[in-house]
C-alpha cells in the first residue's frame, strides 16, 4: 500500500477516534447540566469522612466543640460532584471506624476517602473514578533508615499506620504472621511523633498526606522517607455508596455519580483541584 495512503488513513482513524471523545465528553457534560434541572426526589444526603490533610480537612468549631469539614482536595470534588447532578448534601467528621460503621448500618449515605477493598464491598457500592491516585510510603526518622525491598524488610520491626486503614492484604497478612508489629493512632501528626520519640521505627501511609504532615509541622529536617514505596501509585481513594441506606432511585443516583465524576476527570477538573493544594 501507498505510504501517503496508510498515513492519511492513520491520520483520519486518529481524528475519527479525538472526535469521537470530544462527542462523548459533550454529551456527558451535556447529561450532567440536564441533571442539574432534574434533582432526585430526596433529601440532603450525609455524607461522613474523617481528617486527612491535604484531602479532607476538619476543624474543631469553637462554638458546638464538633469537627467540621473545611476544605480538602477531596471535599472540593465532592462538592463539585454534588453540584453537577444537583443533589443537597452535608458532610459530617468522624474517626475513621465510626464513618465506616455509620455506612455499613445504613446511617449515612455515603463514605469517603477509602481505598477500594474487598470487605467493605460487602455493605457499599464504590463509584468508578477515584477521588484522588495515591501511593503508601515508608516514613523514618533522619538517620535511622534501613533497606527496604520487600516486607520481609520489616521483621522485628515497629511500624506505625494510621487506625482503621487499610495499607495491603500482604501487609496485614505479614503483620498478623507476627513479621512485625503494627502500632496504630488516630492521627499522622500521632505517629509522626511516635516516630520521633522512638517508639516505633517507621510509619506507613499515603505519600502526599505524610509529606503535607510533615511540612505543616516543620519536621522536613527530621523525618525521611524510604525510597521503595510500599505501594506503586495507583487509584486510592473514593467515594462508597451505603446498600443499606434507604436512598430514593440509588441506582439513578450512583449513575449520575459515575457520568460527572468520569466528566471532571476528563475535563481536568480534579486535576485543578488537586493543584491547588499540592
Amino acid at each position: 500500500m501507498n505510504r501517503g495512503v496508510l498515513k492519511n488513513k492513520q491520520t483520519f482513524a486518529g481524528l475519527q477516534i479525538k472526535k469521537a471523545a470530544v462527542i462523548a465528553l459533550v454529551f456527558a457534560a451535556s447529561l450532567c447540566a440536564v441533571w442539574r434541572e432534574d434533582v432526585l426526589a430526596q433529601s440532603s444526603l450525609l455524607l461522613v469522612t474523617t481528617d486527612y490533610p491535604p484531602y479532607v480537612f476538619c476543624e474543631k468549631d469553637a462554638a458546638t466543640g464538633i469537627d467540621v469539614v473545611r476544605k480538602g482536595i477531596d471535599v472540593d470534588i465532592i462538592t463539585e460532584l454534588f453540584r453537577r447532578i444537583g443533589q443537597p448534601y452535608s458532610i459530617q467528621c468522624l474517626p475513621w471506624k465510626r464513618a465506616l460503621n455509620k455506612v455499613k448500618e445504613g446511617e449515612a449515605a455515603g463514605v469517603f476517602p477509602g481505598f477500594k477493598v474487598p470487605e467493605r464491598e460487602t455493605f457499599g457500592q464504590y463509584l468508578n473514578d477515584p477521588l484522588h491516585v495515591g501511593g503508601y510510603s515508608l516514613f523514618v526518622k533522619r538517620g535511622s533508615e534501613f533497606p527496604f525491598k520487600t516486607l520481609d524488610d520489616l521483621t522485628g520491626k515497629r511500624i506505625g499506620i494510621e487506625r482503621g486503614h487499610s495499607v495491603t492484604p500482604a501487609f496485614h497478612a505479614a503483620a498478623k504472621a507476627g513479621k512485625f508489629q503494627v502500632e496504630q493512632a488516630s492521627k499522622p501528626e500521632h505517629n509522626l511523633k511516635k516516630l520521633l520519640a522512638g517508639r516505633i521505627d517507621a510509619y506507613v501511609n499515603n505519600h502526599q498526606v505524610v509529606l503535607h504532615t510533615v511540612k505543616q509541622l516543620g519536621m522536613m529536617e527530621r523525618i525521611a522517607v524510604l525510597p521503595l514505596p510500599v505501594t506503586q501509585w495507583r487509584p486510592s481513594s473514593y467515594l462508597m455508596i451505603s446498600n443499606a441506606a434507604a436512598l430514593a432511585d440509588k441506582s439513578r443516583l450512583v449513575q449520575r455519580l459515575n457520568q460527572c465524576l468520569h466528566e471532571m476527570w476528563q475535563d481536568g477538573t480534579v486535576e485543578r483541584i488537586t493543584a491547588r493544594y499540592l
